[in-house]
C-alpha cells in the first residue's frame, strides 16, 4: 500500500470502517471491514485489502444495494498498525482491542507442538476444534497438519503450504 492509498484508506476507515477483535471461535483474526452503498468506493479498498467484495443480501427491496469487504487476520493487523497513528482516539482505541485480540502464536508453532497436533488428530485424541483451542490455532491450521500440508521453515518453526 502506498502512501496515498495509506492515507486515503484511513480516512475511510475513520468515517465508515469497524476495527473488530476475531469472534469467540477465531481470536487469533481480528478484522477491518468496511460496507458501503457506492460499489465503486469498495471496489477501491478491496484492491487495497487485496480481496474481493460482496454484495449482502437485501432485506428489503426499497433500500439501496449494500457492498462488504474485509480483511482479517496478520494482515489487518499490520493494515491496523499502519494507520493507527491517523486515527482519532476512539478509533485507536478500537484498534488496540481488535490487535490485543490478536495471537501471534497462530503463525508459528514449534517442531514439537506441530508432532503433538499431528499425533492428537491422527490417533483422535481429541476433536479437531478442541486441539485448536490447546493450542491456541484455527481448526483448519489443524486439519494441515494431519494432512501434512506444513513444511519446515527453519529448525524450529513450522508454517502453513
Amino acid at each position: 500500500m502506498n502512501e496515498n492509498e495509506k492515507h486515503w484508506l484511513a480516512g475511510y476507515l475513520e468515517g465508515e470502517g469497524s476495527f473488530l477483535p476475531g469472534p469467540p471461535s477465531s481470536p487469533n483474526l481480528p478484522i477491518i471491514s468496511v460496507c458501503s452503498t457506492d460499489e465503486d468506493v469498495i471496489a477501491r479498498v478491496a484492491a487495497i485489502f487485496g480481496v474481493t467484495y460482496h454484495r449482502e443480501r437485501r432485506r428489503n427491496k426499497k433500500h439501496k444495494p449494500v457492498w462488504r469487504v474485509k480483511k482479517t487476520g496478520y494482515v489487518a493487523v499490520q493494515m491496523m498498525r499502519q494507520i493507527e497513528a491517523m486515527m482519532s482516539e476512539r478509533r485507536k482505541k478500537q484498534i488496540e482491542k481488535a490487535i490485543v485480540s490478536y495471537a501471534a502464536k497462530s503463525h508459528r508453532l514449534s517442531w514439537d507442538e506441530v508432532l503433538l497436533i499431528k499425533k492428537f488428530a491422527d490417533e483422535k485424541i481429541l476433536t479437531q476444534s478442541q486441539i485448536a483451542d490447546k493450542f491456541g490455532v484455527r481448526r483448519e491450521w489443524v486439519n494441515k497438519i494431519k494432512n501434512g500440508k506444513y513444511h519446515i521453515v527453519r529448525t524450529e518453526t513450522c508454517r502453513s503450504v
